[in-house]
């Protein structure tokens, strides 16, 4: 910190004479004199052992909680309010012969004709505005062009001001019924 950095940081283990192990975090800063001469040092100690702890704890959580999505044998969908897809897992591959980053951002129309998707885009509507999706069935296009049969149930995400921010779903791939 006297090298004339103006705040250093560091995170050292230190271990108490009685007791556990305890990581800190150093914020350190050089003390100079009117010429810039060094005079000593001024700093903060924080205890970042807890805080540590939380983000391996969260690390870990989210990379399970990511396997789980990713690995769903549905396909996990979420899109904005105005039906742009904000979100698919890797089912979308077999599903609609998309890779995930190939739907991200585009509109859900990519998925279906314009007729199907002006249904979808009106239920959709009626989700954001509070009625529930149970059971919505619906026909989407599969990359090459066949048809893909789904039953969707999803609802919709509001953020702390009660605002809605999306709809999140789920997609089940099902058999035309016979007439």
């Amino acid at each position: 910190a006297l090298d004339g950095a103006a705040v250093e940081e560091r995170d050292v283990h230190f271990q108490p004479a009685h007791g556990a192990p305890v990581l800190l975090r150093l914020f350190l800063s050089p003390l100079q004199d009117e010429s810039g001469e060094p005079t000593g040092i001024t700093g903060c100690v924080v205890d970042v052992g807890a805080m540590r702890a939380r983000e391996i704890v969260l690390a870990r959580d989210e990379a399970r909680y990511r396997g789980i999505v990713e690995g769903a044998p549905q396909l996990l969908w979420s899109v904005d309010a105005i039906g742009c897809i904000t979100y698919v897992n890797a089912m979308s591959q077999q599903i609609y012969g998309y890779a995930p980053e190939e739907l991200m951002g585009r509109p859900i129309s990519i998925l279906c004709g314009e007729e199907q998707a002006r249904k979808d885009v009106e239920r959709l509507a009626l989700l954001l505005g509070g009625k529930a999706c149970t059971g919505y069935r619906t026909i989407h296009r599969h990359k090459d062009g066949s048809p893909v049969p789904l039953v969707v149930v999803a609802s919709r995400q509001v953020d702390a001001t009660g605002r809605v921010t999306q709809a999140i779903g789920l997609a089940l791939s099902v058999e035309t019924e016979e007439e």
